[in-house]
């Protein structure tokens, strides 16, 4: 066992090798070098040597995957994640599943280094994985009634359908309903003004042009379903406004007020990944 001092090359997104998984006890050859693990623990909890307070390094299990799906990129959904990895002469490409973890004592961890092909994940990666983890546990949450409509609907699918095929460019889509209000108590449609956020700096015209046009079907989609045209009146929900803005337009006051509604709807058996790992 090796002694683990604050000049570790252990960071938060560094990458186990695989046959320091298998010197490990992690995986047997054949399947760890099918698997990812990425450290998780923070920057400093990493870094110091007390090792009665910090005794282990989290790390995430992810598998290898031909590649990613834009509905699991940017933390839009809280139970998976995929993630892209480049060494300036390749890319790897991994899925994630939260619950995935293992935990690796750091007088064992300190006899490996970083793997030397992967060493890092890129700051926007570590980035991103921050906020993925963080969502586990700091979600929005909707009104019970709201979501029932959504599911009942189908419209949830929609969203879904539409929206995947630009996930890479897309930070999600964002929900305020009923000025955010609690649940309804009553009969009347819940209010609801939508943001599908894209990245500026990644989305050329045409794909600008692409994602504004499925929001246009979501609208029509809205009022296909909500909309009784024989009354001139909206049931379950009416949709305000739904529109495509870039990130240097939907502010970060407009975060704090709109909710991020995460592509996370599927069950939890479509979205877990079945990984032989054992505890370190």
């Amino acid at each position: 066992m090796g002694e683990w001092t604050r000049k570790t090359k252990w960071r938060q997104g560094s990458i186990l090798s695989a046959k320091a998984a298998v010197a490990l006890g992690l995986a047997p050859e054949d399947e760890a070098k099918r698997l990812v693990f990425v450290a998780i623990s923070h920057d400093c909890d990493i870094a110091t040597d007390n090792l009665r307070t910090e005794p282990k390094v989290e790390f995430l299990v992810g598998n290898h995957i031909d590649k990613i799906d834009g509905s699991y990129t940017r933390a839009k959904n809280a139970r998976t994640l995929h993630l892209e990895f480049s060494n300036g002469e390749g890319k790897l490409a991994a899925s994630f599943s939260i619950r995935e973890r293992v935990e690796i004592d750091k007088t064992a961890l300190a006899d490996h280094e970083p793997d030397e092909d992967w060493s890092h994940a890129s700051p926007k990666a570590v980035t991103t994985l921050r906020w993925w983890l963080a969502a586990r546990y700091f979600r929005s949450s909707f009104p019970d009634t709201f979501e029932e409509h959504l599911k009942k609907s189908k419209l949830d699918e929609k969203i879904d359908k539409q929206l995947s095929p630009h996930g890479e460019a897309l930070y999600g889509i964002f929900f305020l309903v009923d000025d955010g209000a609690g649940d309804n108590k009553d009969e009347e449609p819940h209010e609801l003004r939508a943001f599908v956020v894209y990245d500026d700096a990644e989305s050329d015209e045409d794909q600008v042009a692409a994602i504004k046009r499925a929001v246009t079907v979501i609208a029509s989609a809205f009022k296909t379903k909500f909309y009784d045209e024989s009354t001139a009146t909206w049931k379950g929900i009416e949709l305000v406004n739904c529109d495509a803005v870039s990130d240097e337009i939907f502010s970060f006051a407009d975060s704090k007020i709109f909710k991020h509604w995460r592509l996370d709807h599927r069950s939890l058996e479509d979205d877990e990944q079945k990984l032989p790992v054992q505890g370190a």
